[in-house]
């Protein structure tokens, strides 16, 4: 269970899963972006500009 709390915390937990969904899950969820889904998050909610490396293995 550590790894679902440090990998989907409260606040962002749909990006998580949705990151998570396209590792596990790539021939099912090839229509996913789980990096325009953070993209977004950061942008719209936080206000803050989306720069850096969220996740790894890329999952796009």
């Amino acid at each position: 269970m550590f790894w679902m709390v440090r990998l989907v915390p409260a606040d962002r937990g749909v990006v998580g899963v949705c990151y998570c969904a396209k590792w596990f899950y790539p021939e099912i969820f090839k229509d996913l972006n789980p990096d325009e889904i953070n993209r977004e998050y950061f942008e719209k909610w936080l206000g803050a500009s989306y720069e850096g490396i969220w996740a790894y293995p890329p999952a796009s």
